[in-house]
């Protein structure tokens, strides 16, 4: 998504969207534009006051080797609800600061291929139960001799 920090144009790429809460949000952050000099970004994760009961967290930041005064990171989104990556850009041409909305949900309780194995449990169970009896018939269990059942 495209946002405006002031006087620089960025780019911003969210890799998990919506967000899991519990889990850090990885994201990219590069300017549309090449710019003069360096620049330099603070990147924070902020939960909406209203919805979310968590404090402000500050992003982990690398520089992006394959884009110039481009960064990487990742922001920790700690509860589900609604969040803001709150951007501040600091270079040549000055300050600016950008939102970019977020939604956090509940992360996924587990995987989905795990919870059918799990659901198929008695199924597998009945299917090597009916084997188990059919190899049963198949074999003679008794024979009478005279009077005795032998077995």
């Amino acid at each position: 998504m495209q946002v405006q920090a002031g006087p620089y144009p960025l780019t911003v790429s969210l890799y998990t969207y919506p967000a899991h809460a519990s889990y850090a949000l990885p994201f990219a952050i590069a300017p549309l534009r090449s710019t003069s000099g360096t620049m330099s970004y603070t990147v924070t994760s902020i939960p909406d006051p209203s919805d979310v009961p968590a404090t402000p967290v500050r992003a982990s930041l690398s520089a992006d080797p394959s884009v110039r005064n481009g960064v990487q990171g990742a922001a920790e989104i700690t509860v589900q609800g609604t969040w803001a990556l709150d951007i501040v850009v600091t270079g040549s041409a000055g300050q600016g600061e950008a939102s970019v909305p977020i939604i956090a949900t509940a992360p996924p309780a587990m995987p989905t291929w795990l919870g059918w194995t799990i659901g198929y449990i008695p199924l597998y169970g009945l299917l090597v139960f009916l084997l188990s009896q059919r190899g049963r018939k198949a074999r003679p269990e008794q024979t009478k001799e005279g009077n005795h059942l032998v077995i």
